[in-house]
């Protein structure tokens, strides 16, 4: 028989209701105040809502959690769930996992998985443990997961493969492995996922395997509104946040500090706007992939790049890219880098690049025809580079009133290899 509540103990229906729970099948208490004293009893009972008390509670083998589970903390400090080479399983489907601190880990493998559909993680501690191995942190396959308003330590990855998965107002930090590097990746690669107002603090003390901040692998999925950090002086951490999914939308994030801030590698429409990129150790903004006629333009507009040692932007297999209201400045390569391939219908307009090392806006087809065909260069504000200002070559394009100032090469240098319309751009 449990124990008569004091005063104190009492549990009361107020704090009950800030669980969420308001009608609970039972009380886990470690120190023997409930109806069980861990979670395995509680469940092997049948037990589905379920209220765990202050305590730490040792897990030496793997529980499988039921189907309509919710299983809340009094307090997301102080119910502890620590792990000793074992994990939820989470197979099952409408589970919730509330207000509650993960600890410890699980050897190559994740300590919260599963396949269940419409799993929840909500204001929880998930803080794994640095193991000997390629543990991830998270992995959750099913469709609609979410993980949201909770703390993540990451060793290696937080997977959420699953359509419509939702990662949500998380603050991550990674931590290095004791061996085999550190990927410290939030990777949503199902279609129609969201990673929305994230802090992602990754680091990598020297191994060099440290891969992507967020990973968005599926169909017209979303990063809106993230600061994604790297912090350390290692040259590792591809990109910021990888797009690799047709109709992806990329916006309003912050990202500092990567390889490159922001890589689009799709074959259609993707949306790149209102983001700020400081210090990337390569390029701040790359566009890659051919975007088919119909499918509407690649959309890189009103981002601000602040100092990449390398180009501003950068197209490195251009079709049909709006690349528009963006500013550079202090780029330690080219502003904006249309490359030296074809670019088929890009438009390049109301951009401000400035301070770049080399050129402002370049285009060049190598030599031959394949230079900026068919697109439009117009309206741009570009100074004090230590190139050319704007150096391309075009064919059936519009050039048109933009004006080029202190360059240290040749303000204007526009090839018109046929037919482009080139009038009204001003140079001192």
């Amino acid at each position: 028989m449990p124990k008569v509540w004091t005063a104190s103990e009492e549990i009361t229906a107020d704090k009950l209701n800030k669980t969420g729970i308001i009608a609970h099948d039972c009380i886990v208490d470690a120190a023997g105040f409930g109806d069980y004293t861990n979670l395995s009893d509680a469940i092997a009972a049948g037990k589905l809502r379920i209220f765990v008390k202050t305590g730490t509670y040792n897990v030496s083998a793997n529980i499988t959690i039921p189907a309509n589970a919710f299983i809340a903390g009094e307090d997301w400090q102080s119910v502890v769930i620590n792990f000793a080479n074992a994990q939820f399983l989470l197979n099952n489907p409408f589970i919730t996992l509330r207000d509650l601190k993960f600890t410890g880990y699980k050897l190559f493998d994740a300590f919260l998985k599963g396949t269940g559909d419409d799993v929840k993680v909500e204001r929880c501690q998930i803080l794994q443990t640095p193991q000997n191995n390629n543990n991830d942190t998270v992995n959750l396959t099913g469709l609609r997961n979410s993980i949201v308003d909770s703390i993540i330590q990451l060793t290696n990855n937080c997977f959420m493969t699953g359509q419509y998965a939702v990662f949500a107002r998380n603050r991550v930090t990674s931590i290095d492995k004791i061996s085999n590097g550190n990927n410290c990746q939030i990777y949503l690669s199902g279609d129609d996922a969201m990673c929305i107002d994230n802090i992602l603090k990754v680091t990598d003390s020297g191994a060099g395997y440290l891969g992507y901040g967020i990973n968005l692998g599926g169909q017209r999925s979303i990063a809106k509104g993230n600061n994604v950090m790297k912090t350390d002086s290692i040259s590792s951490g591809q990109f910021g946040i990888y797009a690799g999914g047709n109709g992806s939308d990329v916006s309003n994030n912050r990202i500092t500090g990567f390889q490159t801030g922001i890589y689009l590698n799709a074959d259609n429409r993707q949306t790149c706007v209102g983001n700020s990129l400081y210090n990337q150790r390569a390029t701040g903004i790359s566009v890659n992939g051919y975007t088919n006629q119909g499918y509407g333009y690649k959309t890189v507009v009103g981002n601000v790049v602040h100092s990449p040692a390398g180009d501003g932007i950068q197209v490195s297999v251009g079709a049909m890219c709006l690349i528009s209201a963006n500013a550079i400045y202090g780029a330690g390569g080219k502003g904006i880098n249309l490359g030296t391939g074809a670019s088929w219908r890009t438009i390049v307009t109301n951009n401000e690049v400035a301070y770049c090392t080399s050129h402002g806006i370049f285009a060049d087809g190598g030599g031959s025809s394949n230079g900026l065909q068919n697109g439009i260069v117009c309206n741009n504000l570009v100074y004090g580079n230590s190139g050319e200002g704007i150096y391309i070559r075009v064919y059936s394009c519009t050039v048109i009133g933009n004006m080029c100032s202190s360059n240290s090469g040749t303000n204007f240098d526009v090839t018109n290899v046929g037919n482009s319309q080139i009038a009204n751009n001003v140079t001192s």
